[in-house]
């Protein structure tokens, strides 16, 4: 009730579509789901976007709940205060990379590649902090920083809530093994998850926020995780399981999404267009996956999951839709229809960051000033607007005039 008051104040309840949130069933449940609630007041159907770093977030707590058989439902995860507590009585400089067993499974040529995509996303100016270390810990495992130019940073919050925390730290204690009281099955466990980290997982994670590749990413990520089987087939069943509960993207209105995105050839554009003139293939509003039926659906293309229904989402939005009366190879000279809805969808982020950080920021500074609701507004607009101006501690930062 409270989003939707929200959307009424802002005068946006007619215009709200789309709806982004966690997967949990609070939100998406059939009965109390608040998603339900909110159709039911809006009057109609939205598009559901569920927040893919909740989804893939899952995969790995997953896998890291497999093979360290770390179950729990403590908001902290108990396993990672080990390197916490002995943290500055490690010597920070003498750790040990996971380079010969990354190069038991793996080529050197795709070591190589992996190491050239990993750096080229370290690029990325407006990489978040916590991805930037995760990025960061991955080239330190395959054994890329010999010059030392990457440091290995201090732990931090280790509670299930944030994202990157298993990533981070399986890294992290992995690397300080023999600095550490570990179990030979925990050694053998965190090698297991880094390598899965570094060769499946990173680079679905860094580019999940994206809306137009979600779809192709997805099924990408489903293969990803089939082939995995050959390298531990423990992972690749857990995993598998976990993300086809999820595959939200892979439904017929939500995978128009892909027309949009670059790394689709040509030919499977043009089946797309021709498979819009087919029947609605289902009513679910995901995906729906049995575990016997994974292999069919790993032969599947892209365009094999679009039908009529797949212009809902572009009607709902009035986006034009003349482009798809000419062939795609000429879309990109076409600025009038298609690269104007692309820049649109391009700008969709398909995860709810955003409205963490608003969470976060309620809980540190609720009822510390004022109990004034309007007060309270303006005190966490001061404080987001402060962050943005002033983002880090650094001499030139703080030098900065405030506004």
């Amino acid at each position: 009730m409270a989003v939707w008051n929200v959307l009424k104040d802002w005068g946006l309840e007619d215009k709200a579509q789309i709806l982004c949130s966690d997967t949990t069933s609070s939100n998406t449940g059939r009965i109390n789901g608040a998603i339900t609630f909110l159709e039911l007041y809006a009057y109609r159907e939205m598009t559901y976007f569920p927040c893919r770093h909740h989804i893939y977030e899952l995969v790995l707590r997953s896998v890291f709940e497999y093979e360290l058989n770390e179950v729990t439902s403590s908001p902290d995860v108990a396993f990672f205060k080990k390197i916490r507590e002995k943290w500055n009585n490690l010597e920070k400089e003498n750790y040990m990379d996971g380079y010969k067993y990354l190069n038991a499974i793996c080529s050197e040529s795709e070591i190589l590649s992996n190491v050239n995509y990993l750096s080229n996303a370290l690029k990325n100016k407006n990489l978040k902090n916590d991805y930037r270390e995760f990025v960061e810990l991955c080239i330190v495992f395959i054994g890329r920083n010999s010059d030392s130019t990457i440091k290995i940073r201090p732990p931090g919050a280790l509670h299930h809530a944030r994202w990157m925390a298993k990533a981070i730290y399986s890294f992290k204690i992995f690397l300080f093994r023999q600095q550490l009281s570990l179990k030979m099955f925990e050694v053998n466990g965190l090698k297991n998850i880094c390598l899965f980290l570094v060769t499946v997982y990173v680079k679905s994670w860094l580019e999940s926020s994206s809306a137009i590749g979600a779809p192709l990413n997805d099924l990408m990520f489903l293969k990803k995780l089939k082939k995995y089987e050959n390298i531990n087939q423990g992972i690749s069943s857990i995993a598998l399981k976990k993300f086809c509960n999820h595959l939200w993207y892979l439904n017929e209105e939500s995978s128009i999404l892909a027309i949009f995105d670059k790394n689709v050839n040509i030919a499977s554009k043009e089946r797309i267009i021709e498979n819009l003139k087919r029947e609605n293939l289902h009513t679910e509003r995901k995906c729906i996956v049995q575990p016997n039926e994974v292999p069919f659906l790993l032969e599947k293309a892209i365009e094999d999951f679009i039908s009529q229904k797949s212009l809902n989402l572009l009607k709902k939005l009035k986006i034009d839709i003349s482009f798809l009366n000419i062939s795609p190879d000429l879309w990109d000279r076409d600025a009038d229809s298609y690269l104007k809805s692309q820049e649109i969808f391009q700008n969709l982020k398909v995860v709810n960051d955003t409205a963490e950080r608003g969470v976060k920021l309620m809980q540190d500074f609720n009822g510390l000033l004022t109990v004034d609701e309007e007060q309270k507004q303006f005190l966490l607009q001061c404080v987001e607007d402060h962050r943005k101006q002033y983002p880090d501690c650094k001499k030139a930062t703080l030098k900065r005039k405030f506004d």
